[in-house]
């Protein structure tokens, strides 16, 4: 089962995808962001469809302390709306310095301005989908 990560910007939105068997994850697209959970799930659908996506983990942006502000209330809404219109799981997931790791990623690679700023949000949703992918083995491992 593949699964689908989502990293909500204000202005993109970054879509990775994992492995079939849930164990490596990669960039996939950046996506404008849409005016709801009914226009990301229209434009998802053929994401769903073609990679067979059995779940939806979304980054949860909360405060370098853990706490959550209006941002995470935001996006705890549209993924309760997600989970409710795609009738799949839909799992929240600790974001912090997601982006700044995708930043340091792309750099090491020599990418640098507008291609940075174009790969940024859907190597983020790779770094979030990958800790979600490692924590999830390791607490299988411990089963």
């Amino acid at each position: 089962m593949t699964i689908l990560c989502l990293d909500i910007g204000r202005s993109r939105i970054g879509v990775a995808l994992s492995d079939p068997g849930g164990t490596l994850a990669r960039p996939h697209a950046v996506l404008p962001a849409p005016g709801g959970a009914a226009a990301l799930v229209r434009r998802l659908q053929p994401l769903v469809e073609e990679f067979e996506v059995g779940e939806i983990v979304v980054g949860l942006p909360r405060r370098l302390g853990g706490e959550h502000g209006p941002e995470a209330a935001a996006v705890t809404r549209l993924a309760e709306e997600l989970a409710e219109l795609t009738e799949m799981p839909v799992r929240l997931w600790d974001e912090r310095l997601s982006t700044v790791e995708a930043t340091r990623i792309l750099r090491e690679r020599g990418v640098r301005g507008r291609r940075l700023k174009a790969l940024v949000d859907q190597v983020a949703a790779a770094v979030i989908l990958q800790s979600y992918l490692d924590h999830r083995t390791t607490a299988e491992e411990r089963s």
